[in-house]
C-alpha cells in the first residue's frame, strides 16, 4: 500500500518536473505565484493609510468597551453603596 502511494507521488513530482522544463523561464515567474497564492489567502497587504485607518478602527473599539465597563462598575459601586446604607439602617 505505502509502495502504491509512493510510486504515485514520485510519478507526479516527475510530470511536474517535466512540465515545468517545458515552459519557457519567466523572470517574473516568482510575482505570478505570490499573485496566485494571494488570491486564496486570507490575509492581504496594507498600505499605511489602511493600517492606520485599521488601528484607529480597533482602538475605538476598545475605548466604547472600557467606557461600557466603567459604567458597569459605577453602577456595581453605587449598588454596594445603598446596599451598605441600608443594612446601616
Amino acid at each position: 500500500m505505502f509502495s502504491l502511494c509512493g510510486a504515485v507521488g514520485q510519478f507526479s513530482v516527475h510530470k511536474y518536473d517535466e512540465y515545468r522544463q517545458k515552459r519557457p523561464v519567466e523572470s517574473d515567474s516568482k510575482q505570478e505565484t505570490v499573485s496566485w497564492i494571494s488570491q486564496w489567502s486570507p490575509m492581504k497587504r496594507l498600505t499605511d493609510e489602511e493600517y492606520v485607518a485599521v488601528m484607529k478602527g480597533r482602538i475605538m473599539e476598545v475605548e466604547a468597551r472600557i467606557a461600557e465597563l466603567d459604567e458597569k462598575l459605577d453602577g456595581a459601586r453605587a449598588d454596594v453603596e445603598r446596599s451598605g446604607k441600608k443594612s446601616n439602617k
